[in-house]
């Protein structure tokens, strides 16, 4: 794949459409009355489908789940996925410069959560390491629902942790009112003068609905408040070398190597069932492209003084300019849905999709290591009719899931074999419901091979060829009550198994990224969790509520520790696995605070909103060690005001200090960051046309995530002021 192939492949799909027929994506509907335009985040009457086949209303579901959509995604939107959510409760990022960051749920990142789009994998190797980006343009997403906890029934042993499930409308599923459902925007960034263009639409033509979509960003490297590196490293390499100088090691008001530049196009077409059978089947083809910087970690041009004499003059040039990755993907997805009288099925879904996924790592003008994944994935299905039992209603959904992944790693530092993964699973849910009772339990097996080519698996050891086979099975079971009318509250208990990831398993040899020597372990068993998760999901007057408490026990959590070995330079950090333990708790409430007449403003609605996370994790068979990475409490507080013409909201997002640390890890200090979000809409909610400025980190904090690789070397954008323009019809 070249850029002229994405630039060929994006007009095609466009041209024929007049750039007019893009997604109506993050959009005020038409009209909008005034009550729904609450300066809140909840709303327990949204319809959740992640979490379960059978769809439910998020204020009646039994784990935690929150959908992302209209104004809190505007609000929210970043250069990746994981910054995108960062400021949703429970969630971090890795955080791996402007270009990379992927979610992190309760404490857990990697092969442990899965990033979907449109319920189908992202086909990347995101999970291979924190500094690949996984390919989602969150611009362009209408919506993105989050699943915290298990949900490895539905989705896999991959994501044990929870789901990220962004909606993009490349398939669409209705007729656009009117025939043509169009938006654009254009937005600019103080901290990184970046840009940032997307547009695209819905047309229908009969039955037929034609999707196309495009979207640009580049951005500078960004701005920071002082220096890059941290109080506690520089106070270290002070102690090694009194004359040490930051200036010399790290950027001064910004962030080196953090510039990005990348864009998106994707074209889809779907046929709409109306007699018979209601529903939709369609096709789509979409790509991805982007080129970003990776900032650089800990270890300085001296530490790796023997490896860039090792690559020669032009690898210590490489050194000195970054490293960067130059990234392209297509993927090509069918989906379909039917309802209608099909026996005992009323609903039928299908999901397919393959993806042909390249990067190189970039040393300067050298390529270092050059990552392929051809993956495929494919699941269906089947949604029973409900029928009466026990004096109540029963549901059923029934599906199989299939994933072949192929990936590979070629060059200097090429840490994984040549692999291939297959993984093959069949689920089936059930949900009693008796009044105010609702009863669910489901049950997974799944069968996960690994294999690969020839590699050595330890120093100066023997090259072999592994293959490794895990049958798993899951089983989750809740019950759920509703107290009152608005008031429902939950427990869930679960048991999941996961199987090693190829990286878990084979990894051997240099990671310059994370600056490690990563060692993996292809005698590692299973990974056993099981937990049990409480919720109240609430309005009690004009205080809406969600609060979810969880503690989950792992048999063979595996993570990499640190060996006090080191090899090529860096050291060794090598796969374990022990008992471990994780537990903590989300929760967010929302205050309506009433009206006022302001005027030539008309009414003006008030809230207020506060939020809160935390979760503890520790290694049970280590003297109860702390874990590496594990995000520390955060609080957020905002109060907003909205009207026909305006909506206002002002939030102090206050991140504590992280000191359970691992014998390996730096404390992180706390930040307290403050932000502001305006909207104005000239002609009020009669037109879809939006300005909008939003406001963070308006006093020039220094932030740093503590669940990133580079938190030393890498903090969190200085002040950032967005102007935003959008219009839609």
């Amino acid at each position: 794949m070249t850029r002229s192939l994405f630039l060929s492949t994006a007009l095609t799909l466009l041209v024929p459409l007049n750039l007019a027929s893009a997604p109506a994506f993050a959009q005020d509907p038409d009209d909008q009355p005034l009550e729904t335009l609450e300066p809140q985040h909840i709303d327990l009457d949204a319809i959740v489908v992640t979490a379960s086949p059978i769809a439910r209303p998020l204020g009646q579901t039994i784990s935690g789940v929150t959908l992302i959509d209209g104004e809190e995604l505007r609000e929210s939107l970043s250069n990746s996925i994981g910054e995108t959510l960062r400021s949703q409760p429970g969630i971090s990022s890795t955080a791996f410069g402007a270009g990379a960051g992927r979610p992190i749920i309760r404490g857990l990142g990697g092969d442990r959560i899965r990033v979907l789009e449109d319920s189908l994998g992202t086909f990347d190797v995101g999970q291979t390491s924190p500094d690949h980006a996984v390919p989602v343009e969150p611009a362009l997403a209408k919506s993105i629902e989050v699943f915290r906890g298990p949900a490895s029934l539905l989705y896999g042993s991959s994501a044990v942790g929870g789901v990220v499930n962004v909606d993009t409308g490349k398939i669409p599923s209705a007729r656009p009112e009117g025939g043509i459902d169009a938006a654009a925007r254009y937005a600019h960034s103080t901290v990184n003068n970046g840009d940032e263009f997307a547009v695209g639409a819905n047309v229908g033509l009969g039955n037929i609905v034609l999707h196309g979509e495009y979207s640009y960003r580049e951005a500078d490297d960004y701005d920071i408040p002082g220096i890059s590196g941290s109080d506690a490293l520089i106070a270290q390499f002070t102690a090694d070398d009194p004359d040490f100088d930051p200036l010399e090691r790290f950027g001064d008001g910004f962030v080196p190597n953090s510039d990005l530049e990348n864009q998106s196009g994707a074209g889809g077409i779907s046929y709409i069932f109306d007699g018979a059978v209601d529903g939709f089947l369609g096709f789509s083809v979409s790509v991805f492209d982007t080129n970003y910087g990776v900032p650089a970690g800990i270890l300085t041009e001296e530490d790796l003084e023997g490896e860039e004499e090792e690559g020669g003059d032009g690898e210590e040039e490489g050194e000195e300019e970054g490293i960067r990755i130059d990234l392209e993907q297509i993927k090509y997805t069918v989906a379909g849905e039917f309802k209608g009288e099909f026996g005992p099925i009323e609903t039928i879904k299908l999901n397919l999709g393959y993806g042909d996924y390249e990067h190189a790592e970039l040393e300067g003008d050298e390529i270092g290591t050059v990552f392929n994944n051809d993956e495929f994935e494919g699941r269906i299905e089947l949604a029973s009719r409900p029928f009466s039992a026990f004096g109540g209603e029963v549901r059923g959904a029934y599906g199989i899931q299939g994933r072949f992944r192929d990936v590979s790693a070629v060059g200097a530092e090429a840490f994984i074999p040549p692999s291939e993964q297959t993984q093959i699973g069949v689920f089936a849910l059930h949900e009693y419901v008796s009044g105010p009772v609702v009863f669910d339990l489901g049950l997974r097996y799944e069968n996960v091979n690994n294999s690969t080519g020839a590699f050595v698996a330890e120093e100066d050891g023997p090259e072999m060829a592994i293959e490794n086979s895990f049958n798993l099975f899951s089983v989750s079971g809740g019950l759920g009550y509703s107290l009152t009318e608005t008031v429902f509250v939950g427990v869930n208990g679960f048991r999941t198994e996961r199987a090693p990831s190829v990286e878990e398993n084979f990894s051997f040899g240099p990671h310059l990224a994370t600056q490690l020597f990563e060692v993996g372990d292809p005698t590692f068993g299973k990974e056993v969790a099981t937990g049990v998760e409480g919720t109240i999901r609430g309005e009690f007057g004009p205080l809406t509520t969600v609060f979810n408490a969880f503690t989950t026990s792992y048999n063979n959590f595996i993570f990499e520790q640190e060996t006090g070995e080191d090899l090529d330079g860096l050291p060794v950090f090598a796969f374990v696995g022990a008992d471990a333990t994780f537990r903590g708790f989300e929760a967010e409430v929302d205050l309506d605070l009433g009206s006022l007449e302001m005027g030539g403003l008309g009414e003006v609605r008030l809230a207020a909103h506060a939020q809160a996370d935390m979760v503890r994790a520790t290694a049970n068979d280590l003297a109860d060690e702390d874990l590496p990475r594990i995000p520390p409490l955060s609080t957020a507080f905002g109060l907003g005001a909205v009207n026909e013409y305006f909506g206002l909201r002002t939030e102090i997002e206050y991140v504590t200090a992280q000191d359970n640390i691992a014998a390996f890890e730096f404390a992180t200090d706390d930040f307290v960051f403050v932000n502001t979000y305006l909207t104005i809409r000239p002609f009020g909610t009669r037109k879809n046309l939006a300005f909008e400025v939003r406001g963070r980190n308006l006093n020039n904090a220094e932030g740093r995530v503590h669940a990133s690789f580079l938190k030393e070397t890498t903090p969190l954008p200085g002040r950032d002021i967005r102007f935003t323009i959008r219009a839609g019809f």
